[in-house]
């Protein structure tokens, strides 16, 4: 599938490992780590699932430690009032809406938390 964000509308790409690396840095903001997971770990849907914790995991403080529920469902809160990620997000699967993200390779094109079957 080529990307194809419309007619005249330029693109550009990133790096996915480096935004893991940016979502798993604790001197960016969490909200804005929040975003680099969404991409980093986006399959070709723009869906980015989590087992349970791995999140969390992913965005442990300074100290090391992961944030707790409270925390964590606060920050998705945010991410998507800022539309940084869909209004379907959620700790175990964060969506990019497609006008925003798109991916050619790499990674499957299903989800099992929304219930999206593979090529469905």
């Amino acid at each position: 599938m080529a990307i194809n964000f419309g007619r005249n509308r330029p693109w550009g790409a990133l790096s996915v490992m480096e935004c893991q690396r940016r979502a798993k840095d604790p001197r960016h903001p969490l909200v804005y780590r929040v975003h680099f997971a969404a991409i980093g770990w986006a399959n070709q849907i723009g869906h980015a699932e989590f087992g349970p914790g791995e999140l969390s995991q992913h965005l442990k403080d300074e100290g090391g430690k992961p944030l707790n529920a409270t925390s964590l469902s606060r920050v998705l809160g945010k991410a998507r009032d800022l539309d940084l990620v869909a209004p379907s997000s959620q700790a175990r699967c964060l969506v990019l809406a497609h006008h925003v993200f798109q991916k050619e390779r790499y990674g499957n094109r299903y989800c099992k938390t929304h219930g999206i079957k593979p090529g469905g």
